[in-house]
């Protein structure tokens, strides 16, 4: 016993599979938008490398050579390394850039392997 297929159960179908269509468009859409902003941040991000290698580096010469420590250096220090690991951090992730013991994750199936990138990811 199956139900008429009528004119009202064929319209919501199409309704609903036009829908889904416009929703995945303007869906891939987003994705790209928000992974275009997160690129963006992580690049940003990653200067913060070069800011902490001078201040750094800048460190070194006046506490070693000019006999003058700075009061400042461990704080920006600190800062520029919290920055750099909250902007560059998911960047790297998300372009698959972090190093993991390879050595046992390549011999894995597909499906372990993210279940521990899920677990390790919290």
């Amino acid at each position: 016993m199956m139900p008429e297929l009528t004119r009202e159960i064929v319209i919501v179908a199409l309704i609903a599979f036009v829908s889904l269509l416009a929703f995945s468009v303007a869906s891939a859409k987003f994705r790209f938008a928000i992974e275009a902003f997160n690129t963006a941040i992580g690049k940003l991000g990653g200067w913060a490398i070069l800011l902490l290698t001078f201040a750094m580096s800048y460190e070194v010469f006046a506490r070693y050579l000019l006999r003058a420590p700075t009061e400042w250096a461990f704080d920006v220090s600190y800062i520029l390394y919290g920055t750099l690991f909250m902007l560059a951090g998911p960047y790297a992730l998300a372009r698959n850039a972090h190093v993991r013991g390879d050595f046992l994750y390549r011999a894995w199936p597909a499906r372990r392997q993210a279940s521990f990138d899920l677990v390790l990811y919290f």
